[in-house]
């Protein structure tokens, strides 16, 4: 199992937590139906900090989080593409995690988070396309 990866994959958790967050409030009041974009975004913060704890069950090793910073991007389209690249590279990271695993166990824990992920980017093409 490559707990470099493991790591790398947390860090990232985190910092779309952080960011899902930060979205949230940022939106909830600025746009037409921002209290539920808000919530979809408080809810995927919740789903990737789950995430994270999980594989910080998995991970053999201590995980630092590599803080950064998060520059706020007002327009709500460019927020969707980045998070549509993000949720993307999720999913692949954690199929190249799933090859690398042979525990049984962990493996149907990284096939659940993946499909997770997966709703995620629906929901947030499903946003894309709603505002044309």
């Amino acid at each position: 199992m490559n707990d470099d990866l493991i790591r790398g994959i947390i860090n990232e958790e985190i910092y779309d937590m952080n960011l899902y967050l930060m979205e949230a409030d940022l939106f909830s009041k600025k746009i037409i139906k921002g209290k539920l974009i808000s919530k979809t975004f408080r809810d995927f913060a919740k789903d990737e900090a789950t995430h994270a704890n999980i594989l910080l069950k998995i991970c053999r090793k201590k995980v630092k989080y590599q803080e950064r910073k998060i520059l706020p991007i007002k327009s709500i389209r460019k927020v969707l593409q980045i998070h549509l690249i993000r949720e993307s590279d999720s999913i692949k990271l954690y199929e190249v995690l799933l090859n690398d695993i042979y525990n049984s166990s962990y493996k149907t824990i990284i096939k659940e988070i993946i499909e997770n992920e997966k709703k995620h980017l629906k929901i947030i093409k499903k946003y894309l396309l709603s505002i044309g």
